[in-house]
């Protein structure tokens, strides 16, 4: 999906990494097809549980200090943008 794609969801935030934009369409299509509090829980956990595996990864002895933002804080930012704002509007506000 590109981000000219994204942007035309409704109140889909915008990520760096262009990967999140495809969870967010499976995390949407999942809710019109009806999947309960719990199974749209599962599934954002199970992004924050592997996105969050694959940045902690990150040998931080080998961490350029030029591009710590694009390797580190970035994708920490999608992870949590994600995370946060699908939490509240699947979740906590159905």
């Amino acid at each position: 999906m590109t981000r000219a794609q994204a942007a035309s969801l409704p109140g889909c935030p915008q990520y760096t990494d262009s990967s999140f934009h495809d969870i967010q369409r499976k995390l949407e299509e999942l809710v019109r097809a009806g999947a309960d509090a719990q199974a749209r829980e599962r599934f954002i956990t199970a992004v924050f549980i592997e996105r969050n595996r694959r940045i902690r990864n990150l040998d931080f002895r080998r961490l350029n200090p030029m591009t710590v933002a694009e390797d580190y804080l970035l994708p920490r930012k999608d992870l949590y943008t994600f995370t946060l704002c699908n939490w509240v509007r699947h979740i906590l506000l159905p």
